[in-house]
């Protein structure tokens, strides 16, 4: 059951995937809730195309996206992802943060390596990007920052689905496999 749960967490940081970095909640805080109805609100979201190559471009949001995802389950802040994707994907990424904050939890993690495995391009220009990514991650107490569990080198294989909207890529879709279930985390997981 703590294998499971611990998976399904480290496969949510994926599905919820850096310019600009938050700073980090003081201690005890929990996960920062928007002020208004919608979860998250940012105007013009996405990377510019501007004359360059989309196959470019979609690696760079595919990056800028990890490194956002990252940042902002550390700082509790998910509002920075909409600099790269959707609200619905970046909503997707809320509730996942939330839940960790009930539980008095934020994750922290780190993307180690990815390779493109392919990017493709499918109708009405969108792409699909294939990755394998290597993350560290671990589940730190929110108030006294001791880390309840860790996991090293666990292995991703993602999909992004991106799409140019108006000019601007923006990711509207992330799916992930793992084949690392037999990967055990080092400490416990309350």
């Amino acid at each position: 059951m703590k294998h499971t749960f611990l998976f399904a967490m480290a496969l949510a940081l994926i599905i919820s995937g850096c310019q600009e970095q938050a700073p980090a909640p003081p201690k005890g805080a929990g996960p920062q809730k928007p002020a208004n109805q919608s979860q998250i609100q940012q105007p013009q979201t996405g990377l510019a195309l501007n004359g360059a190559d989309p196959v470019e471009v979609t690696k760079k949001v595919v990056e800028l996206y990890n490194q956002l995802l990252s940042d902002s389950y550390r700082s509790l802040n998910m509002t920075p992802l909409l600099q790269v994707a959707t609200q619905e994907q970046a909503d997707k990424a809320y509730i996942h943060m939330a839940a960790l904050g009930e539980g008095k939890a934020r994750m922290i993690s780190k993307l180690k390596k990815i390779d493109f495995m392919e990017v493709i391009p499918l109708k009405g220009g969108t792409y699909r990007a294939s990755t394998k990514e290597v993350w560290d991650f671990a589940y730190e107490d929110i108030k006294t920052g001791k880390k309840n569990s860790e996991v090293k080198d666990f292995v991703y294989f993602v999909s992004y689905t991106v799409e140019n909207r108006d000019g601007r890529m923006v990711i509207t879709n992330v799916s992930a496999i793992s084949n690392e279930t037999d990967k055990k985390p080092k400490g416990t997981r309350k």
